[in-house]
């Protein structure tokens, strides 16, 4: 077995050059019938490609030997006349010239419709590996040409015996198409997770099999070739836009730039009714990355802010981005038991109950409690506050058993009751308040909850809060020590210890993946991430009626 390549001196010598008038009479050899059948692999290519690619020609009998010549010949439906007359408009043939004559110049083989090839490497008897010359097409595309290969080196060089002999053909055996074109990808953006349907537009997409980043799609593509459509495959999201590749019998193109995967997730199921306050509901979230995640919350949600991933809940675009100390919008609560199943799905369950908080840099003036970090809104009205004691604490100090009695922005709340002037470092906000004697009752068709005379405190912030961990909540306020419930308990409280608890309030939230729970980890994390808004990202709490 040997390898030997032979490149011809210049591509432009097989240049096809159409039109041009010209007659050589060809000298015919032996007959088409002595050659053998070949097989080629690819059989199609680009039409008028310079940088062509290469094939393989194969034969069963050991047929090859020295160097010899490949010759596509353009096909059509005459026979080869004996002798061969090259003609313009070039003859189209139903077969491969019986012999090649030494006689025939580039000029006059153009105008015949053959083009030879410039570089021919012979692997072995029955193997040749063939750069395909350019060859343009004729009439409509795909233009099919015959592959011929010949005795001896180029016959258009002097030193070839006149009437190099055929030793293998293949009829129509290769054909050349237009390379397709791609416009314009609409839409140009999607979620990581796929599943985005987008639009191509261009030309020649007929039998197009494509590629988005590497992964393939499959294309439905328009009767006139001029577009298809096709769903986005998963894809990291990386922040940079991948390539469209089309490939088609005249060769693949790419569209570089094509399409941005963006960090979304899809959660199901997307609503939770009040009465699964008490216990939570379980969630799906799909979307790409999540096996490199290591969520921190797995059980509790209690320690939201910490370095790992976390899934949060929040009034609009989570951004952890510090503004005066806290977080620029922060989560009102987060998923628990964070149970990652693969890199495309993990699982959690929503709290309705927002965690116990914690405030720093805590100014106390009298009644008066201020935070840049702190967060205060109504819900906050009614619930326990303590400072907490540390070792570079200040002077300031919340008086045991203290709430907080209103709230006026997010940064300045008042007490119920004067505290020690000064700093604090740290203060804990709880998520329930108690009730020391509570009693049930339904008349009517409405529940009530009472507590003993002057001990309830209801005020409107306890509207939307749970009682008891059962589910049923606080629908609104009769007087300080009476409220309207959304319904019965299963078991009536009679002077009973009653914790009302904080629950998210009815409207959407949406649901963000991070990689890094901290206060400003946007700008502190250079590795940081997080999932985007979309209409998968969506989870809405309200009276809703179970259905799964």
């Amino acid at each position: 077995m040997h390898f030997r390549s032979l490149t011809r001196s210049k591509l432009a010598r097989a240049g096809v050059v159409l039109g041009v008038v010209a007659t050589a009479v060809i000298v015919t050899g032996n007959p088409a019938s002595a050659a053998v059948p070949l097989t080629i692999v690819p059989a199609t290519g680009p039409a008028a490609s310079a940088n062509g690619p290469t094939v393989t020609i194969n034969t069963t009998t050991a047929v090859f030997s020295g160097t010899p010549t490949v010759s596509f010949q353009l096909a059509g439906t005459a026979v080869p006349a004996t002798p061969q007359v090259a003609a313009a408009p070039p003859t189209s043939l139903n077969g491969c010239w019986p012999s090649y004559a030494a006689n025939i110049t580039p000029t006059t083989a153009a105008a015949a419709g053959v083009v030879n090839s410039t570089s021919v490497a012979m692997f072995s008897s029955t193997k040749l590996y063939v750069k395909v010359p350019s060859l343009p097409i004729v009439g409509t595309a795909p233009t099919k040409y015959n592959v011929c290969v010949y005795a001896g080196a180029d016959p258009w060089v002097s030193a070839v015996a006149p009437g190099s002999a055929l030793l293998a053909n293949l009829s129509s055996g290769y054909s050349v198409s237009a390379a397709a074109q791609v416009t314009s990808v609409s839409p140009a953006s999607g979620p990581a997770r796929g599943g985005t349907p987008i639009v191509v537009t261009g030309t020649g997409l007929t039998g197009a099999t494509v590629t988005l980043g590497g992964v393939s799609m499959t294309p439905t593509i328009a009767s006139d070739g001029l577009s298809f459509t096709a769903v986005t495959p998963p894809h990291a999201a990386d922040g940079q836009p991948v390539t469209l590749s089309v490939t088609t019998a005249g060769g693949t193109v790419n569209k570089t730039g094509a399409f941005t995967y963006s960090n979304g997730i899809n959660v199901s199921p997307s609503t939770m009714p009040k009465v699964q306050a008490g216990t939570g509901r379980v969630i799906e979230i799909t979307g790409v990355g999540f096996s490199s995640l290591n969520p921190q919350n797995t059980a509790g949600g209690t320690t939201p802010d910490t370095l790992g991933a976390h899934v949060f809940l929040s009034r609009g675009a989570y951004n952890s981005a510090t503004v005066a100390g806290h977080k620029t919008n922060a989560q009102m609560t987060e998923c628990s038991d964070v149970l990652v199943m693969n890199d495309g799905l993990l699982i959690c369950k929503v709290n309705m109950v927002p965690f116990t908080r914690t405030a720093t840099d805590v100014t106390v003036a009298s009644t008066t409690i201020t935070s840049p970090t702190a967060n205060f809104t109504q819900a906050d009205v009614g619930l326990a506050i303590t400072s907490s004691v540390t070792a570079t604490a200040g002077p300031g100090v919340i008086a045991a058993s203290t709430t907080i009695a209103s709230v006026q922005s997010p940064t300045s709340a008042t007490l119920s009751a004067a505290g020690t002037n000064g700093l604090v470092d740290l203060v804990t906000i709880a998520s329930t308040r108690t009730i020391a004697s509570g009693t049930t009752a339904t008349t009517g068709g409405v529940t009530t909850l009472a507590a003993a005379v002057g001990t309830g405190l209801f005020t409107n912030a306890d509207i939307g809060r749970m009682v008891n961990n059962t589910g049923v909540y606080i629908t609104s306020i009769t007087d300080t020590d009476t409220a309207v419930l959304s319904g019965p308990l299963a078991t009536d409280l009679s002077s009973a210890s009653t914790v009302l608890k904080n629950v998210l309030p009815d409207g959407a939230y949406v649901v963000t993946v991070v990689n890094d729970g901290r206060l400003n980890a946007v700008a502190s994390n250079p590795n940081y991430n997080q999932s985007v808004i979309s209409s998968g990202s969506t989870f809405t709490v309200g009276d809703y009626v179970i259905t799964s």
